[in-house]
């Protein structure tokens, strides 16, 4: 049997009111994949039952992916970067390791929603419309690779194939 996808499944999690009417909320509504990729990641959170309340166990080691998001029929790669990056603007997730330097190495992530064992002054969220938290955004590190062969003019230093003569010189044919 197939595991159900996300969009299949019947979810719900406590909405509160300063959470739904914040700038920061209101801001992610205007954009879809964000809420889905913030729903998703709120069910990716492990808990324990200690007592009558709940102990979050994985809240600062989440991850969902770029082909999970993919897979789960919620858009595509540069979608989830799009909602990931507003996610991040705005105050609702932390980077809390970043990955992306081996297979199967990826981003770590820190839930800042209420009710999972963050404490209302760790909640960046609340304070959205003052501060935000673009430079924290991950950006790619530039490529290296073929820096100094990469843009050349045609009359400096080309190594293309084509049009070149039977011996290897360019030449008016």
């Amino acid at each position: 049997m197939a595991k159900p996808k996300l969009r299949e499944k019947s979810l719900w999690f406590l909405l509160r009111q300063d959470l739904y009417w914040s700038p920061a909320f209101q801001e992610i509504l205007k954009m879809r994949s964000a809420v889905n990729l913030l729903i998703a990641m709120i069910e990716e959170m492990r808990f324990k039952k200690v007592m009558n309340s709940r102990k979050w166990l994985n809240n600062g080691s989440i991850s969902f992916t770029e082909p999970e998001f993919y897979n789960e029929g919620l858009g595509s790669s540069s979608t989830h970067l799009r909602a990931r990056n507003k996610l991040i603007e705005v105050g609702f997730i932390q980077i809390t390791y970043r990955g992306g330097f081996t297979k199967g190495d990826c981003n770590m992530y820190r839930i800042l929603v209420p009710g999972r064992d963050v404490p209302d002054d760790e909640q960046r969220w609340r304070f959205y419309p003052q501060k935000n938290w673009k430079h924290e955004i991950p950006k790619e590190k530039t490529n290296q690779v073929g820096i100094k062969t990469r843009y050349t003019p045609k009359d400096e230093g080309d190594t293309s194939p084509i049009d070149k003569g039977v011996y290897g010189e360019r030449g008016i044919k």
